[in-house]
């Protein structure tokens, strides 16, 4: 049976609030602070077993550590003015505790004349290996208003962007294999393993939307004759986002050289597939 789990989407609320809320009327223009509470969770869901675990901590970006990018625009008697600015980190954005313009006070919006949107980000999709997460996501337009007129809460939902998965093998194939080297290929990464305990292996993150093949060579101890196995594509579409994949590797029928490869995702729901390969014998 394959396990299966899920991964929430990390969200983090930000609350864009100004100093109070007691002017009875907005003023006509102005600009507003932004004050940003984050809530970050690593929470994943395992289904079959109905059990809580998390990521590893390490693995999970502090608050402080995630990029912030705000853009959008306002209107006021001059025109429109476009807004586009990137904070490194959110301890620098704190520290700045920059002012936004608001606009003018449209009557019949209700609102100030401006739109803003937030994203955060953490790390980089396109890179792989191990401890190689990266997140990212951005909030829905929101307004700005000026003075001490309203509080804005803005939430912001920050999901894994990348794949990852762990690679392992089963008892009857180091049973029955020797100088097992099987490698997980990507488009750009060659990931080499030599188990030599089923234990399966770190996470090691990889660059959504690509196939993931395998290869690998393996001496039967009864005879001494190394096997080959060729590079087989593994499943039958591209990787997805927020999803692990555990590959197992298992001796799949006495008296052969048979793998029984199983290719199972265990972050989201994603189909599974079994690949046996039988390669030739000298």
């Amino acid at each position: 049976m394959k396990n299966k789990l899920m991964i929430p989407m990390l969200a983090l609320a930000l609350a864009f609030a100004a100093c109070s809320s007691e002017t009875p009327t907005p003023p006509a223009n102005g600009s507003g602070k932004l004050s940003l509470r984050t809530a970050l969770t690593g929470e994943v869901a395992e289904v079959i077993a109905r059990a809580q675990s998390n990521l590893p901590n390490e693995l999970i970006p502090q608050e402080e550590a995630l990029q912030l990018h705000i853009e959008g625009s306002y209107t006021d008697k001059t025109g429109t003015t476009a807004y586009n600015r990137t904070w490194t980190t959110l301890s620098d954005f704190r520290l700045e505790n920059p002012d936004f313009e608001a606009g003018d006070y449209s009557t019949a919006l209700q609102r100030y004349n401006n739109r803003y949107t937030a994203s955060l980000s953490y790390g980089d999709p396109a890179a792989e290996g191990e401890g190689k997460a990266a997140f990212a996501g951005q909030s829905e337009e929101f307004s700005i208003y000026a003075g001490n007129t309203a509080n804005n809460e803005v939430r912001v939902p920050v999901k894994l962007v990348n794949s990852c998965f762990t690679f392992a093998v089963g008892e009857w194939l180091l049973n029955y294999f020797t100088d097992v080297a099987f490698t997980i290929h990507t488009a750009q990464s060659d990931f080499e393993f030599c188990p030599t305990t089923t234990d399966p292996s770190a996470l090691i993150f990889v660059r959504a939307g690509q196939p993931l093949s395998f290869s690998g060579t393996a001496v039967k101890k009864q005879t001494g004759v190394e096997v080959r196995f060729p590079k087989t594509t593994l499943g039958a579409g591209n990787t997805a986002p927020q999803t692990k994949y555990a590959i197992t590797v298992e001796y799949a029928e006495a008296g052969g050289g048979a793998l029984r490869i199983s290719f199972n995702d265990s972050f989201t729901e994603v189909e599974g597939v079994d690949v046996e390969l039988n390669p030739d014998e000298n």
